[in-house]
């Protein structure tokens, strides 16, 4: 992200030499979270409450409004098409590739950080230290 002039730009710059700018695209409000790339995305949440994914061409995929919560952690999921959204709440979003959520759990303690996938089997760390286990058939 670039600001200029009052505009928030994302810009697309290639992960080689030389770094030349490769794209832009405006952005309508200042990041919170992110960019991160997952799942062929790239994911933003800002400062107007959404959570938007660009094509790596920087199209717009779609937005979704997220609750007032700060995001932990953007995890892609063992299948391609969906993503989880931990919030330090405690609360988990699975999006799929249309940025439809398809499901929501609340872990019951806020979330220190991402989450480790193991066997099958997501890990999350609370801030009091607990592991919580979650299975991907239960989102």
């Amino acid at each position: 992200f670039t600001e200029a002039q009052g505009t928030v730009n994302l810009l697309k710059l290639p992960y080689r030499e030389p770094l030349e700018l490769t794209g832009k695209v405006a952005v309508p409000a200042r990041p919170v979270f992110g960019p991160v790339v997952a799942n062929n995305l790239v994911l933003a949440h800002l400062d107007d409450g959404q959570l938007y994914a660009w094509t790596q061409d920087l199209e717009k995929a779609w937005s979704i409004e997220l609750p007032n919560d700060k995001i932990a952690a953007l995890v892609e999921t063992n299948s391609s098409n969906s993503l989880l959204v931990a919030f330090e709440s405690g609360r988990v979003l699975k999006v799929d590739s249309s940025g439809q959520v398809s499901a929501t759990i609340e872990l019951g303690q806020p979330i220190l950080h991402e989450p480790l996938l193991h066997n099958g089997k997501y890990y999350f760390t609370t801030i009091n230290g607990s592991v919580l286990v979650v299975d991907p058939s239960n989102l």
